[in-house]
C-alpha cells in the first residue's frame, strides 16, 4: 500500500437527531484512534456524559491493536464500500440519528460514511451482517475510549461552528460575531474569551448577530485536524 493510501486514524461519532441529553458539535468524534498508537476522546463524568466545556483527553494503543482495528474496519467496507443497513418499509425511528465513521489518510481528504445511529441496537436494521460488521468496529474503538483518569490533551485551537436558527421567535442569545462561511478557527484564548453559555452548551446556542438569530457551537480541534475543512466545514 502507498503510504499516502495508509490510514492515519479512525473515528466514530454519533450525531443526534431529535430528544438528545447533549449534542457534540460538527459530528466531534467520540474516539478517535491514530497510528501513531494515540487515542483521543473526551473528559466524561461518572455517567458516561461528556464534560462541558469539551475537554480533550488521550490513551494509548499497541501496534497489533491498531492494525485489528484496520481489519474491523476493511471487514466492514468502510469507508468506501460499506453497504449500508437500512430499517424495513413501514419502521422509523422519531429520535434517532447517524453514527458518522471517518478515515483519514496521510494524504488527501478524509472519508466518511454516515449509517443509521448503531447506538440503537435493537433496531431491526438490514442486512443483518452489514450492520454486525459496523458494530464490531464501532466497539472495538469504544473499548479504546481513553477513560476517567486519562491524561489531558490541552486542545491547540478550537472552532467556532454557525448554522442559521430554524425556530422562528426564539429567544435571542447574547451578540457574538459569527463565521459566515459557518467556521471560525479560534485560539484557545479567544475560545476562552467567548460567553460560558457558548463554551459549556451542551447544544447549539442561539445568538444575535447583525439581528439575526444563528445557532453557534464551540469545539477543540483533534490533533487531526488543522483547519474548517477537515470538519467539512467553511
Amino acid at each position: 500500500m502507498s503510504r499516502d493510501l495508509a490510514p492515519t486514524s479512525i473515528s466514530v461519532a454519533d450525531v443526534c437527531d431529535g430528544a438528545c441529553a447533549y449534542v457534540l458539535p460538527a459530528g466531534l468524534p467520540d474516539v478517535t484512534a491514530l497510528a501513531d498508537g494515540r487515542v483521543v476522546g473526551l473528559r466524561r463524568d461518572a455517567r458516561g456524559v461528556p464534560v462541558f466545556p469539551l475537554q480533550l483527553v488521550q490513551g494509548q494503543i499497541s501496534l497489533q491493536q491498531w492494525q485489528d482495528l484496520l481489519a474491523l474496519a476493511d471487514r466492514a467496507g468502510v469507508p468506501d464500500h460499506v453497504v449500508v443497513p437500512t430499517l424495513p418499509p413501514g419502521r422509523a425511528v422519531a429520535d434517532g440519528g447517524m453514527t458518522v465513521l471517518t478515515v483519514r489518510y496521510a494524504a488527501g481528504p478524509a472519508r466518511r460514511v454516515s449509517v443509521p445511529l448503531l447506538s440503537l441496537r435493537d433496531l431491526p436494521l438490514r442486512p443483518a451482517a452489514s450492520r454486525d460488521r459496523l458494530l464490531a468496529l464501532v466497539d472495538a474503538l469504544a473499548a479504546v475510549r481513553p477513560g476517567a483518569d486519562a491524561a489531558a490533551l490541552p486542545a491547540t485551537a478550537y472552532a467556532l461552528l454557525a448554522e442559521q436558527s430554524g425556530a422562528d421567535g426564539a429567544t435571542p442569545g447574547p451578540a457574538l460575531e459569527v463565521p459566515a462561511s459557518g467556521c471560525r478557527l479560534l485560539s484557545p484564548q479567544e475560545a476562552a474569551a467567548l460567553p460560558e453559555e457558548v463554551r459549556a452548551a451542551r447544544a447549539p446556542v442561539p445568538v444575535t448577530e447583525g439581528g439575526r438569530a444563528r445557532l453557534v457551537s464551540l469545539r477543540p480541534l483533534l490533533p487531526t485536524e488543522r483547519s474548517c475543512a477537515d470538519l467539512g466545514q467553511g
